[in-house]
């Protein structure tokens, strides 16, 4: 029996864990060969099956941080359908906070190759995109992202988050982004950590607050958000205890 050039066969590892193998076999009998070696292959610790297969290791950082009530981690190519389900969920309840969404941002197709390249800059260091998981990694419950790292005189970044309106009012981003901008200080060397937000968006200025950021500036026009351009309220946090970096 003759199979379609490109097979593309969706391996379920786990309630929260997906693997995507594809194949070109050249008939049914290599196909199932694969499939039956992929059977017999053991669980090991830190490497899905595909890595024991075929040698592949993902050189990005692994980073996990545990809070009290989440695991804050940066994605990795796996989270596609995770981070297209949260993005869906609050699609409408995060379109009057951010830049104007395409459709692509819904479907896990989209996010492979967008976490493709998150990874890439996770190896460089030039930006960190963590997740908000529940404690058992089922779902993604917000994002926050340090993007734009600058080294040299600078060590600088910016943070932007969102949070579900499922999880509004419980606390969870200030748990989470304590953690986070911990770890950007300690581990990343960063010195200075810069967020701004529209002045209307009082939530997000008490936020900062809490968390140590405080004002430098007001920026008119500064960026283009659900299409219209929106003045925002600029703040920074830096630490007084930056060590440079080995």
């Amino acid at each position: 029996m003759r199979l379609p050039v490109k097979f593309i066969v969706n391996v379920r590892l786990s309630a929260v864990c997906y693997d995507c193998l594809t194949v070109r076999p050249h008939d049914a009998m290599f196909l199932l060969s694969v499939l039956q070696l992929w059977a017999t292959l053991p669980e090991i610790k830190g490497r899905s099956k595909i890595q024991v297969m075929f040698g592949y290791r993902n050189n990005a950082p692994q980073i996990r941080l545990v809070t009290d009530r989440l695991i804050v981690r940066l994605v990795h190519e796996r989270d596609a359908w995770r981070l297209a389900d949260y993005y869906t969920e609050n699609r409408h309840f995060l379109k009057p906070w951010e830049p104007i969404r395409d459709e692509s941002h819904c479907y896990p197709s989209g996010w492979q190759a967008r976490l493709t390249m998150i990874n890439e800059m996770h190896r460089q260091g030039s930006a960190f995109y963590f997740a908000l998981f529940d404690p058992n990694e089922r779902e993604i419950l917000g994002v926050a992202n340090f993007s734009n790292v600058v080294r040299g005189a600078f060590h600088a970044c910016y943070l932007g988050y969102s949070l579900g309106e499922a999880c509004q009012g419980k606390g969870l981003m200030f748990e989470a982004l304590s953690a986070a901008i911990r770890y950007m200080q300690r581990s990343q060397h960063i010195h200075r950590i810069m967020a701004n937000y529209m002045p209307h968006n009082q939530r997000s200025g008490d936020l900062l607050s809490r968390l140590g950021f405080e004002k430098e500036g007001y920026a008119k026009n500064y960026l283009l958000i659900d299409g219209v351009w929106r003045d925002h309220i600029l703040t920074s946090l830096t630490t007084s205890a930056w060590r440079p970096g080995r």
